[in-house]
């Protein structure tokens, strides 16, 4: 009951520029949602996505807990929540055995970052949660620069301009739990923006729209994915 009091008194609490960057981060998921529908993609199971909301979960707690950069954690835990019940409901909710390497690193994760919210201070717990995230994040990156779809430019550029937002949002003041999130998290969503707009801006250049048509064979030309 104590944590619900928490999180509710400090999502009303949440101030202008606090309720863009939810509502953008929020978006964000949601257009993911409906790609994942329309698509109709049986890759996603909801055992890692439960795993990935409970990183975001505790990691939310430890930016309530230092009173700032948690407007977009609403936004990402609320999201995650969406897609997760959308793949229960499509009935995508067990483990997969090519998956399986990645779930149990997601359960260590979140089992040592909700031990160390526990029993630990705010200073460790903004450390100790915001790299469990970041470290989750690494096969989406991996697999974001070895074949990126553009069909993802719209989602992770809100991704990055929620980031962004909240990074210079915050006081400035240069302490770890204070800035240790805003910072990995504009770093972590500006390497998977990176390789969409690589690949967009190539798309044009081969369509001639920025001035330099490339010569390469219509077969090999940018496309979206």
């Amino acid at each position: 009951m104590k944590i619900i009091n928490s999180l509710t008194a400090s999502f009303l609490d949440m101030e202008q520029m606090d309720w863009v960057i939810f509502i953008i981060a929020l978006l964000a998921h949601v257009v993911l949602a409906y790609q994942l529908i329309k698509s109709n993609d049986k890759s996603q199971n909801s055992t890692s996505w439960i795993m990935w909301l409970i990183l975001e979960f505790v990691l939310l707690m430890t930016q309530v807990d230092t009173g700032d950069s948690y407007a977009i954690l609403f936004g990402y835990c609320s999201g995650s929540l969406t897609i997760t019940l959308i793949l229960v409901i499509k009935k995508q909710v067990s483990f997969k055995k090519e998956d399986l390497k990645q779930d149990i690193k997601y359960v260590l994760l979140a089992t040592i970052c909700c031990i160390v919210w526990k029993f630990a201070d705010t200073y460790w717990s903004v450390i100790c949660s915001t790299l469990a995230v970041a470290t989750a994040s690494l096969p989406q990156l991996e697999k974001m620069w070895k074949k990126p779809t553009l069909s993802d430019l719209l989602p992770y550029f809100g991704f990055w301009v929620a980031g962004t937002l909240t990074l210079i949002s915050t006081d400035n003041i240069w302490t770890v739990p204070e800035k240790f999130f805003p910072v990995i998290s504009m770093a972590t969503s500006t390497l998977l923006l990176l390789p969409l707009v690589i690949k967009f801006i190539s798309k044009l250049r081969y369509h001639g729209y920025l001035g330099v048509r490339c010569k390469k064979n219509i077969e090999n030309s940018p496309t979206l994915e």
